[in-house]
């Protein structure tokens, strides 16, 4: 065979087989009535609408927390008896002094968190060996024996010389907003309960 005619059967038999190799697909323009030939790797790629990063499910995820956030929070409010309730209102009072009071010393906190670690293993200890079986407190009850001496003694070292009497401030604008949280509180309680007992 000549060398020429062997070259050229050998290039050919491998343009062949690189044609093989990577097929062109014939992609249909709606616009132009004629086929685009594109290669595999020449294929534009599309973006999924759905992907589990796309911004649509996150904002659908966001959505699913508040909505499921907002029910729990009803929820809780409804279930709420009236001693809890004042607790609420108690805490609420507690607030507006901190706020309005607030004092950065350290040792004051130091010493209010000191006592509530005194006091309230004290009213632990009480609690729990009160009858002659052992009780057991759920977190947030054994919580709340360790919060309120927290709260009284800071409460104390917030109001010391700013005219307070017992728990009323000399402003009747404190006294106002502090009463007002919690009747708003319980004024919200009293209406999602009565929401639910027309619902069920």
């Amino acid at each position: 065979m000549h060398p020429e005619t062997a070259f050229d059967s050998l290039s050919s038999s491998k343009e062949e087989r690189v044609g093989e190799r990577r097929p062109s697909l014939p992609i249909r323009d709606r616009n132009v009535d004629r086929a685009i030939f594109f290669r595999p790797a020449e294929l534009p790629t599309l973006a999924t609408p759905h992907s589990p990063h796309s911004p649509l499910d996150t904002h659908r995820a966001v959505s699913l927390n508040s909505v499921a956030a907002r029910d729990m929070l009803i929820r809780y409010l409804r279930n709420l008896n009236s001693g809890r309730l004042i607790l609420w209102c108690y805490f609420i009072w507690y607030l507006v002094v901190l706020v309005r009071y607030f004092d950065a010393t350290l040792s004051l906190w130091l010493t209010s968190l000191g006592l509530s670690a005194i006091i309230g293993f004290a009213l632990y200890i009480s609690t729990v060996t009160a009858g002659a079986s052992r009780v057991k407190l759920e977190f947030w009850q054994m919580f709340r024996l360790f919060l309120m001496p927290f709260c009284v003694s800071s409460f104390a070292a917030l109001v010391k010389g700013k005219g307070f009497i017992l728990i009323f401030s000399p402003n009747l604008k404190e006294i106002a907003a502090a009463a007002g949280l919690c009747l708003a509180l319980c004024i919200i309680v009293t209406v999602l309960k009565r929401h639910g007992r027309l619902k069920g």
